[in-house]
C-alpha cells in the first residue's frame, strides 16, 4: 500500500514504481496534477480538475442539430422532450 503526501488517501501499490505521481512526487494523481500541472500535459490537467470536481468546461454541447423540417427543442423542459420522443416513437411504430 502507499499513502499520498498531501491527501493522505491510501492505494495499492500496483504501478506505482512507474507512474509519474508517484515515482517523482510521491503523490496520487490527483494531488500530483494540482501541485505539479508543468508536469503534465493541459488535457491530463483539465481531465483530472474535472474528474476531481474542482473545474467545469464552459464549452456547450450542441445536443439536438436542427435539419430541415426538424423542431426547435432548445426551449422545451426534459418532460416535453420525453413526452414529443415517445410520441414520435409511438407513430414511426404504428406507421410500420
Amino acid at each position: 500500500m502507499v499513502r499520498c503526501r498531501l491527501c493522505k488517501v491510501s492505494f495499492k501499490s500496483t504501478g506505482h514504481k512507474i507512474k509519474k505521481c508517484w515515482r517523482d512526487f510521491d503523490m496520487c494523481y490527483t494531488c500530483a496534477v494540482i501541485n505539479h500541472p508543468e508536469a503534465y500535459p493541459k488535457n491530463i490537467i483539465f481531465a483530472q480538475l474535472a474528474k476531481a470536481g474542482l473545474y467545469k468546461s464552459k464549452r456547450k454541447a450542441n445536443r439536438y442539430v436542427v435539419v430541415g423540417g426538424a423542431k426547435d427543442l432548445s426551449n422545451l423542459t426534459p418532460l416535453e422532450r420525453r413526452m414529443l420522443h415517445e410520441k414520435e416513437s409511438l407513430e414511426r411504430w404504428s406507421a410500420k
